[in-house]
C-alpha cells in the first residue's frame, strides 16, 4: 500500500542533468559563414590586447582568461564556425565585457589624471572588444535558433511573427528527440571518441 504522504519522486536521467547548449547539425548557415571575417578580425585584436595586457600593466590573470577566451574562438573557427563554441566564446566575452567595464572607470580616471591618452584608447577598446564579440556570437546564435533550433518560436515571436501551433507542435517532437545533445557524456558519443 502506498502511503499518500510520501510521493514517488522522477529521477532525472543523465541526458536530462547535462546542460544543454545549440548544437549545429552539419553546415554552418550562409549567415554565419558571412561573419568569419569578422570573428577573425576580433581574435585578431582580441590577441593583440592580450600581449599589450602581459607586457605594459602586467596583468596576467585578466590576459590569461582572456587568452583562453580566444583559444576556444579560434577552436570555433578551426571548427567552421561551429555554433556551440561560438555560443560559449560570447557569454565568456560578455562576461569580460562587464568585469572590463567595471575597470575602465578606474582606468579612465587613472589615465586622465595622468595624461595618458594612449592608454585611455586601449582600456577604452577592451570593454568595446569584448562587447564587439559577444553581440556577434549572439547574432550567429539567434541566426542558428531560426534556421531550425529548438528557440526558433521564441525567436520568431522575438522577431515579431508568432508562431503557428504546428511549428510549436515540431519543436516539442525535437526536444523529446534532443536536439541537442550532452557537451560530456561517459558514453563515448560523437564528441567523446575519436575513430
Amino acid at each position: 500500500a502506498s502511503c499518500p504522504h510520501h510521493s514517488v519522486r522522477h529521477l532525472p536521467t543523465p541526458r536530462e542533468r547535462t546542460m544543454k547548449l545549440p548544437i549545429s547539425a552539419g553546415e554552418p548557415t550562409p549567415f554565419a559563414q558571412s561573419r568569419f571575417k569578422y570573428v577573425v578580425a576580433l581574435l585578431l585584436l582580441h590577441t593583440a590586447l592580450i600581449v599589450y595586457r602581459i607586457l605594459v600593466p602586467h596583468d596576467i590573470f585578466c590576459a590569461f582568461f582572456q587568452a583562453l577566451t580566444v583559444a576556444l574562438g579560434w577552436l570555433a573557427i578551426r571548427e567552421k564556425m561551429q555554433v556551440t563554441m561560438l555560443s560559449i566564446w560570447g557569454l565568456l566575452n560578455f562576461y569580460s565585457c562587464l568585469t572590463d567595464g567595471f575597470s575602465l572607470i578606474e582606468g579612465t580616471l587613472n589615465s586622465v589624471a595622468k595624461m595618458d591618452f594612449l592608454r585611455l584608447a586601449i582600456v577604452i577598446m577592451y570593454p568595446v572588444c569584448d562587447f564587439l564579440s559577444a553581440r556577434l556570437a549572439w547574432q550567429v546564435f539567434k541566426d542558428h535558433e531560426r534556421n531550425g533550433g529548438m528557440l526558433a518560436p521564441i525567436m520568431s515571436f522575438l522577431d515579431g511573427n508568432p508562431a503557428p501551433a504546428s511549428k510549436m507542435a515540431n519543436t516539442a517532437d525535437r526536444a523529446e528527440k534532443g536536439e541537442q545533445i550532452p557537451l560530456v557524456s561517459g558514453s563515448g558519443g560523437k564528441y567523446g571518441s575519436r575513430r
